[in-house]
C-alpha cells in the first residue's frame, strides 16, 4: 500500500516478480546462498515468491534463503519466515533513526509491525543481527541496547516503542553469534565457546546480564581475541 504522508509511491522496487525469480533461480542452481534485501512487506512477499519457486525447480535440503532488514511484517509475512525457514536478517539498530518518523510514513496501524524481531525469535525462526553501517553505527553494543530497549541513543521513549517486541538479552547474543555464525553455515566452528570451534572472543567491561539495560551501549571492549590470539586489548 502506498505510503501514509506520500500516496503517489509505494517505495521502489528495484526488480520486477520476473526479474528476481530469475535471478534467484539462477543463483540458487548456482550452488550459491541467497539473501535478497527488502523493507517493506510487498518487497518481501516478492522475495518469499522466489525462493519459493527456486525450491520448486531445485529442491535443496537446507538452502538457508534470509531476508535483510524485513521492516514492514504482516502476520502472514512472519508466519512466511517460519514454514519457508527463511533466515531473518535483523537490524534492530535502524530503530534508533526509524522510531521517529514511523508513523508519518505509514500510519499508526502499519507502524505496528515494525522490527517485529521478538515475534520471531519467539517463534523459532532463525534471527541473525547486523549493523546496516554505514547508515547506523557498526558497534555491536548500540545495536543490543537499541534491540533490549527498543529506545533511541537518547533513551526515548521512556518504556520503549512497541516494548513487547524488545529482544531478551539472551536473544540478541544469540543474534550476534550463533545466529550470524547459522546464517554463514559456520555454526560447528563459530559462534559459542566449546571445543573444536575458533577461540574467538572478546572480553567487555560490564557484566552485560547484570548492568542496567539502559546502560549496554556504553560498554566498552577490553581485549579481543581471534583464533585464540590477542589481537587488541585496553591500554
Amino acid at each position: 500500500n502506498p505510503y501514509a504522508d506520500d500516496p503517489s509511491t509505494k517505495g521502489i522496487s528495484v526488480f520486477t516478480q520476473d526479474e528476481l525469480n530469475e535471478l534467484v533461480i539462477t543463483a540458487h542452481n548456482g550452488g550459491m546462498q541467497i539473501a535478497t534485501h527488502a523493507i517493506g512487506d510487498g518487497a518481501m512477499y516478492m522475495c518469499f515468491e522466489a525462493f519459493k519457486k527456486a525450491q520448486e525447480q531445485n529442491p535443496k535440503e537446507d538452502p538457508r534463503f534470509g531476508i535483510i532488514h524485513l521492516q514492514i511484517t504482516d502476520e502472514v509475512l512472519l508466519e512466511k519466515f517460519k514454514e519457508q525457514n527463511v533466515i531473518a536478517y535483523a537490524e534492530p539498530i535502524c530503530l534508533n533513526n526509524d522510531l521517529h518518523m514511523i508513523e508519518d510514513r505509514v500510519g499508526k496501524e502499519r507502524s505496528k509491525t515494525t522490527y517485529n524481531y521478538r515475534y520471531l525469535a519467539d517463534n523459532g525462526v532463525h534471527v541473525a543481527i547486523s549493523s546496516d553501517c554505514p547508515v547506523d553505527s557498526l558497534n555491536p553494543m548500540k545495536n543490543i541496547y537499541v534491540a533490549v530497549t527498543r529506545k533511541d541513543y537518547e533513551g526515548y521513549p521512556e518504556d520503549g516503542w512497541l516494548p513487547e517486541q524488545r529482544l531478551t538479552i539472551d536473544q540478541a547474543l544469540y543474534g550476534f553469534t550463533m545466529g550470524s555464525a547459522y546464517a554463514s553455515f559456520e555454526e560447528n566452528v563459530k559462534g559459542s565457546i566449546e571445543p573444536g570451534k575458533y577461540a574467538d572472543m572478546v572480553i567487555i567491561s560490564e557484566d552485560i546480564y547484570a548492568i542496567n539495560p539502559d546502560d549496554i551501549q556504553n560498554i566498552k571492549v577490553e581485549m579481543t581475541i581471534v583464533g585464540g590470539k590477542v589481537v587488541f586489548a585496553q591500554a
